[in-house]
């Protein structure tokens, strides 16, 4: 049978210590990455995507982003045209919510 020694333990003990302060660093990290990112986009807003579309609101998540666009003459827009992206463009990395606001 395998038995740790006093010296292993330690060993073992500093190894997940690390790695716990390690990941709690990472994702702080992200977080302010985050946060930074979407104030920086949203000090842009609202930006005129084309003739009949605003991006008026952004939010980010680790997992997905959320954007809200507001359609300004309904008639003329074409859902068709964003199911045309290819499903592996590089805007579709991750999850993406896109939400109209009437």
């Amino acid at each position: 049978m395998f038995r740790l020694r006093k010296r292993d333990w330690i060993i073992l003990t500093a190894v997940i210590v690390a790695g716990a302060v390690g990941y709690g660093i990472y994702s702080k990290w992200t977080e302010e990455g985050l946060r930074r990112t979407e104030a920086d986009m949203k000090s842009n807003l609202p930006l005129r995507v084309d003739q009949n579309t605003t991006l008026v609101d952004v939010k980010y998540d680790r997992t997905h982003s959320t954007y809200w666009y507001v359609i300004e003459n309904a008639d003329q827009f074409d859902p068709q045209e964003m199911s045309a992206l290819p499903p592996k463009a590089d805007m579709f990395r991750h999850d993406r919510d896109v939400r109209f606001v009437p």
